[in-house]
């Protein structure tokens, strides 16, 4: 599945370092690359992609303590999605475990997945952490 690397993500003090948790399965226990929330719980991240995708599953690590996001809401095809808009309901919300091996996949609604050409993830809380912490997020599809 190819996609761009001019991921965002807002509530962070960098610029550009979205991306960092999207890399190979291979390097999803690289715990050097995280993203880690500013000064509260939530993150946002807009992937646009290069083509219109099917999206089928979503592996998400984070630390395996309360700075682990419990949830992650998922929009296809709205770039213009930002965190006022983002607290409302979503095309689908899933509710996260901590799994530190990432191989825990979450399935997507195909209705809702099947043509995306930029997606949107939003983290808006965690386990009960002051900041959100994301090592690795995982798309699978084709």
């Amino acid at each position: 599945m190819q996609h761009s690397c001019s991921h965002t993500c807002q509530h962070v003090d960098e610029t550009n370092v979205g991306k960092r948790v999207f890399r190979a399965w291979e390097e999803r226990l690289d715990r050097s690359k995280l993203v880690e929330s500013d000064d509260e719980q939530e993150l946002l991240f807009s992937i646009p992609f290069n083509g219109a995708l099917k999206i089928t599953g979503l592996c998400v690590i984070g630390e395996n303590d309360t700075s682990h996001p419990n949830t992650v809401k998922l929009w296809s095809n709205l770039p213009e999605l930002r965190f006022d808009n983002a607290r409302g309901k979503a095309h689908q919300e899933i509710s996260l475990t901590y799994y530190p091996s990432g191989t825990l996949a979450y399935q997507v609604n195909p209705s809702h997945f099947s043509r995306v050409t930029h997606l949107s993830l939003y983290f808006p809380s965690n386990f009960g952490d002051e900041t959100t912490r994301i090592y690795y997020i995982g798309l699978r599809g084709e």
